[in-house]
């Protein structure tokens, strides 16, 4: 693995943290949902951010 490729997931993973914090911050705003049903929906936005961004590390030379 080459520096710039570690470098590369390290700023992948670091998005997909900020998304799930801005999702969670989101999610903790809104009394309607319970929490059972905020931690699924986080889950589902990371795994799901978290296989696109493998989708797109496939794709790289």
């Amino acid at each position: 693995m080459t520096t710039f490729r570690f470098f590369w997931n390290l700023l992948l993973a670091g998005v997909v943290v900020l998304i799930a914090t801005r999702v969670g911050i989101v999610l903790d705003r809104d009394s309607r949902l319970s929490v059972a049903a905020k931690w699924t929906i986080l889950v589902a936005v990371v795994a799901a951010s978290a296989f696109l961004l493998s989708l797109l590390s496939l794709l790289e030379p």
